[in-house]
C-alpha cells in the first residue's frame, strides 16, 4: 500500500479509458510458475475515494494481447459492499484472498 498519489491510466478492450488519481492499495500477486496465460490486478483508491478495481489478463501466446477489465466503486456505496464486489470482481482467487488479508478486510457476511 502507497500513500503516494499517482495518475491512473487504465485502457479497456471492452470499456472506456478510466483516468483518475489515487493510491494503489495492492496488487495480485503474480503466479509462481509461468503459464501462457495468468491474471493480475490492481486495487487503486482515488483521491475522491471510490476503488478502482483493474483485473489485467496476460497471454504470452502469440496473437493475444494482454487486456484490462476495471471495475468502479463509488463511495457512496457501503464499504462491505464494495469489498465483496472488488472480491467478485478478482473472482475470488487466492491472490485476491491474500490482498484482502493484507488489506484488513473481513470477508465474513452476517445474516439474519
Amino acid at each position: 500500500m502507497s500513500n503516494e498519489i499517482e495518475k491512473i491510466r487504465i485502457g479497456q478492450l471492452e470499456g472506456p479509458t478510466i483516468k483518475a488519481n489515487g493510491r494503489l492499495l495492492g496488487s495480485l500477486a503474480a503466479p509462481s510458475r509461468p503459464f501462457e496465460r495468468w491474471f493480475g490486478g490492481d486495487l487503486w483508491e482515488t483521491t475522491g475515494g471510490a476503488y478502482i478495481a483493474d483485473s489485467i489478463h496476460f497471454s504470452d501466446i502469440d496473437g493475444e494481447d494482454d487486456h484490462h477489465r476495471a471495475l468502479i466503486l463509488y463511495p457512496d456505496m457501503p464499504e462491505q459492499e464494495r469489498r465483496l464486489a472488488v472480491m467478485a470482481h478478482f473472482n475470488w482467487t487466492h491472490q485476491a484472498r491474500a490482498l484482502a488479508k493484507r488489506l484488513g478486510w473481513s470477508l465474513v457476511v452476517t445474516v439474519d
